[in-house]
């Protein structure tokens, strides 16, 4: 990029030549620089990432507040939001992959520990009830709840068609289980669970998912 004075014969000139020259200005200084068109790759694993990019996005987007609470809480005190940190947690694992059976529903935070197995009965139609085992919880913790979250099974770079589906189990006990009922429509699900515990300080803590796949009639 080149300084110029007086370009054009003019005391300024802006824009472009016959797609040749560009001129304008930065900072007030005038410049020239030649025209170049800009790339936009579109290769076949660029456009995988991209679209995995958006599918998680999108998922955030429709996603419930029981769904969006362990990745914004995650993100306090962070220089992020919960949007970025559920991309990056899952484009690290889900790039590549075939599906998204390897689905982080929760990162955890605050300490908050997992469950310790999660099992999916799919007997009834309509409905993925997810068992969230548990251990016991450190001296002064308690459960608060047990959330589960059932997404459709598809490839990684594909958008869902239908929004996710949330609930939880506040009855739920440690060391013991939580039961949560999800009602879907047939198909196959990615189901992901984790506990909401409540610290001795009163805080809550999140603890990291535990994700499965069903196959509801």
């Amino acid at each position: 990029m080149a300084g110029v004075k007086g370009p054009l014969l003019s005391m300024r000139a802006s824009g472009q030549i016959g797609k040749s020259q560009v001129y304008g200005s930065w900072r007030g200084v005038p410049y020239a620089r030649v025209h170049v068109v800009p790339a936009n790759p579109r290769t076949t694993a660029q456009t995988a990432q991209r679209n995995l990019f958006s599918n998680i996005i999108e998922f955030f987007k429709r996603a419930g507040v029981l769904a969006r609470a362990p990745w914004d809480a995650f993100a306090v005190g962070r220089p992020l939001l919960g949007r970025n940190v559920i991309v990056q947690s899952n484009v690290a694992v889900l790039k590549g992959q075939a599906d998204m059976s390897l689905w982080i529903g929760s990162p955890g935070n605050a300490g908050g520990l997992p469950g310790t197995s999660l099992a999916l009965n799919v007997a009834t139609p309509g409905h993925v009830i997810a068992t969230l085992n548990l251990g016991d919880p450190p001296t002064g913790w308690s459960i608060a709840s047990v959330i589960a979250v059932a997404q459709e099974q598809r490839a990684v770079d594909v958008i869902m068609t239908a929004p996710p589906v949330e609930d939880e189990d506040a009855a739920a006990t440690a060391p013991g289980s939580g039961v949560v009922d999800l009602t879907v429509a047939s198909g196959t699900y990615v189901v992901s669970a984790w506990p909401k515990w409540t610290k001795p300080d009163g805080k809550t803590a999140y603890g990291p998912s535990i994700t499965a796949v069903g196959i509801v009639t």
